[in-house]
């Protein structure tokens, strides 16, 4: 799975599991292999192909390449942690670990 970033050029979502809970989590590197974002952040154990976005730590434009690209919906619920919210997200793709 590729996304085109405004910043990076083409970059590959890299998907895999959080040892503590097996929870889904979803990373973002360049072309070079070298990492730029961790799309997704472990709090809750969710249910399979969902993900709490880790969008307080995202830019504005990295994070709209990222919901521009297709690969994952919104499903309109939160998880809180400390003073933050973050979004709960879901694979669109069938291609979850």
């Amino acid at each position: 799975m590729k996304i085109n970033t405004t910043q990076y050029g083409v970059c590959n979502v890299v998907l895999d599991t959080y040892k503590s809970n097996d929870n889904l989590a979803v990373k973002l590197v360049d072309s070079d292999g070298m990492p730029v974002v961790f799309i997704s952040t472990n709090i809750i154990p969710l249910m399979y192909g969902q993900f709490c976005a880790n969008s307080n730590n995202i830019g504005v434009t990295l994070w709209n390449d990222i919901m521009q690209s297709g690969l994952f919906k919104d499903t309109g619920e939160t998880v809180g942690s400390g003073y933050c919210e973050y979004p709960i997200m879901e694979m669109v793709t069938s291609d979850v670990v």
